[in-house]
């Protein structure tokens, strides 16, 4: 079996529900049992990639015949893991950001499916956010002192030249060549690494 790595980047909301409702909620979201971080289920993915599957034969091999009773599908699918959470930003608009555990996780996927992941970098303590040492726009002042502002919080900036690794990493696997050149810079200069705590 070959394992590949799928990237799921969202252009518009993206609500991935439990198809329960909660008390006064009417449509939860799928979230991780053990760290409540939001997912997205593997069947849910599989759905909507064999719902845009166009020829039946290839459909019926790969996910499975629609009544299920005569084979299974060739494909398994896993579940879609939070790697960046774009976050409101004081300066630059918006961040990309993630934590050592979404990256430990990560770490984790691309050894499975053979590609080499670069070290996890973490922060020492909770007031502090890792940015590539050049060209993060994430960076301002508050009362004379450079900071990194999201909503209500409020970083020490630090250059990390892991997190430059990683970025260039996550950049250039999920923005591939020329046409998403613009989209690969972006990302560079609006990834930052938090504790997981305050993920």
């Amino acid at each position: 079996m070959t394992a590949r790595l799928l990237f799921v980047h969202a252009l518009s909301p993206l609500h991935a529900g439990t198809g329960q409702s909660v008390g006064a909620i009417e449509l939860s979201i799928a979230r991780d049992r053990a760290t409540r971080m939001p997912l997205v289920p593997a069947s849910s993915i599989k759905g909507a990639l064999k719902d845009r599957a166009t020829d039946a034969n290839l459909r019926s091999a790969l996910f499975g015949p629609d009544n299920g009773s005569e084979h299974a599908g060739a494909l398994v699918f896993g579940d879609a893991n939070l790697l960046c959470l774009p976050v409101r930003s004081i300066a630059g608009t918006f961040a990309w950001a993630t934590s050592p555990l979404l990256l430990a996780r990560y770490a984790r996927d691309c050894g499975e499916a053979g590609v080499a992941a670069p070290p996890v970098p973490s922060p020492t303590d909770i007031s502090r956010i890792l940015l590539p040492p050049e060209g993060s726009v994430l960076k301002c002042f508050v009362n004379g002192n450079q900071r990194v502002v999201f909503e209500d919080l409020d970083f020490v900036p630090h250059n990390d030249d892991q997190v430059a690794k990683v970025a260039e990493h996550v950049a250039d696997l999920v923005f591939p060549g020329e046409a998403q050149s613009s989209w690969n810079a972006m990302f560079k200069t609006r990834f930052c690494l938090v504790h997981d705590q305050v993920m």
